[in-house]
């Protein structure tokens, strides 16, 4: 790969994402900052703060994007200092401000690659693609079942099954489509994969992307990166250890049936074209009134969120505090 290269990674929540980037980012060429909301609010924000070309707008931009980029959960290794750097920057664009980031933690690193989660891509792929030319894209995807177990145990995302399915469905839909219509080639994988045949699926993914496969890369988890990012967020915990090959097909045994049914209902269409089968014969449930159900007892705040430590639940609000100031645009 040429000189800071980038990967960018499509993948819904409690997919694999976090396991797939740390798996990358064990490899010696490249770096992977922690999942942030860095792309999907900059492209979305942007517009709020046209012109560019005033001075004013874009030092805003600048102020907010460095605010939320410093309320992403994990930690850097090197945080841009936006000001300094861009703030009489002739070039002014989303584009811009991005690469400095990550060409900051990529230099940090000693990385030629920087690979990292592009969550809803579908929503700003062409600007995407517009700005990062020779990027590399990966679909990584997950059962949908085992998705909303996830979902649904994880305490810091609201609502239960109902809402994972409906999302897993959307975000797929439009992922499927837009990989036909990209300029250029998506790697899909599947995380199930990763567990089952972790080499094999890293040799073949490598590959792709024009890297030469490393043993340590399984080694993910012993790296100091892996352990502070696991240290900061529940959810992500289990980065801390080994490849967990029976971390599949777990909804068999934790979910109802309803709950399936109800999964396999919704997601029937993307299940088929990615290649999971359903288990269930649906004409054996009252898939309405499961509907129903489901939605009326989604747990929308989570009983385990009130365990979760004072410093995770603050990180929380400051993220969202994040998001909203940059997304209300420069405030005069």
């Amino acid at each position: 790969m040429s000189d800071k290269d980038y990967i960018f990674l499509f993948s819904s929540d409690r997919s694999g994402s976090n396991l797939l980037l740390r798996l990358l980012g064990a490899h010696s060429e490249t770096v992977a900052p922690p999942t942030s909301q860095l792309l999907p609010n900059l492209y979305k924000a942007v517009d709020k703060y046209a012109p560019l070309a005033s001075q004013k707008n874009w030092e805003f931009l600048l102020k907010n994007a460095q605010n939320l980029h410093h309320a992403g959960f994990g930690e850097w290794t090197n945080y841009a200092d936006l000001h300094s750097i861009l703030s009489h920057q002739t070039e002014r664009s989303v584009s811009v401000i991005l690469r400095t980031i990550f060409d900051t933690e990529a230099r940090a690193k000693n990385a030629n690659v920087v690979a990292i989660k592009a969550h809803r891509a579908f929503e700003y792929a062409d600007m995407l693609q517009a700005d990062f030319p020779k990027a590399r894209f990966i679909h990584l995807t997950r059962d949908p079942r085992d998705m909303a177990l996830s979902w649904l145990n994880t305490p810091a995302l609201r609502g239960g099954v109902a809402r994972a399915a409906a999302i897993w469905k959307e975000e797929q839909a439009e992922l499927l489509k837009l990989s036909k219509t990209m300029d250029r080639d998506v790697y899909r994988v599947r995380y199930e994969d990763i567990l089952s045949q972790p080499k094999q699926v890293l040799k073949e993914l490598c590959k792709a992307l024009g890297v030469a496969f490393e043993d340590g890369m399984l080694n993910f988890y012993k790296k100091t990166d892996t352990q502070n990012i696991a240290g900061h967020v529940h959810a992500w915990n289990n980065l801390a250890k080994p490849l967990m090959s029976q971390n599949q097909a777990k909804y068999k045994s934790d979910l109802t049936l309803e709950q399936r049914a109800h999964i396999e209902f919704t997601c029937g269409q993307e299940m088929e074209q990615l290649g999971y089968a359903p288990d269930l014969n649906l004409k054996n449930f009252n898939l309405a009134s499961i509907a129903f159900d489901l939605q009326e007892n989604a747990p929308w705040e989570k009983p385990g969120y009130a365990k979760l430590s004072q410093t995770e639940r603050d990180s929380h609000v400051v993220l969202r505090k994040a998001v909203k100031t940059l997304l209300e645009g420069p405030n005069y």
